[in-house]
């Protein structure tokens, strides 16, 4: 938590902390220990968005089913689930988009994007194709006819 933490105020400081989280993951996987994600705080429900947005439940409801604004508002992360989690990246950046909101963090996803990279590296060296996520994960970084191996990757 502390280090997300940390993570955070860099990124609200405008300080760039990918060298920084790349720095500590290397020193925690040097100790043995597996960092396996990052705490970015990025699931929301729809209220606890209505809360970060300043408006109501109910509003940030009918959004979500169309029966209010400008359509297109975020998927949730877990479809088909009692209770439904939604990124707040991306409700922050609807909102910027078709509601004029200015409030809160408008940086780029930078702990988002870490923490899922912190994931695929924990995953990949389970799968049996990892060559297949990552041509999707990162199609222009991939040399033709040279995939990683699974032993190249972190194996937690």
């Amino acid at each position: 938590m502390l280090f997300s933490n940390l993570c955070r105020e860099a990124v609200q400081l405008g300080v760039n902390p990918y060298g920084d989280i790349l720095e500590a993951v290397r020193f925690y996987e040097a100790i043995g220990w597996c960092p396996v994600r990052l705490d970015v705080d990025d699931w929301v429900t729809l209220a606890e968005a209505g809360l970060r947005a300043g408006r109501s439940r109910e509003i940030v409801r009918l959004w979500s089913i169309d029966e209010q604004g400008a359509g297109n508002f975020p998927p949730p992360l877990n479809p088909e689930r009692d209770t439904s989690f939604y990124s707040w990246y991306e409700i922050s950046q609807w909102l910027r988009r078709n509601d004029r909101w200015e409030a809160g963090d408008s940086q780029e996803p930078i702990l988002v994007a870490l923490n899922l990279a912190i994931q695929l590296r924990r995953l990949l060296p389970r799968l049996s194709r990892p060559e297949a996520v990552l041509a999707l994960a990162a199609p222009t970084l991939s040399a033709p006819g040279r995939w990683p191996t699974a032993s190249e990757f972190v194996n937690c």
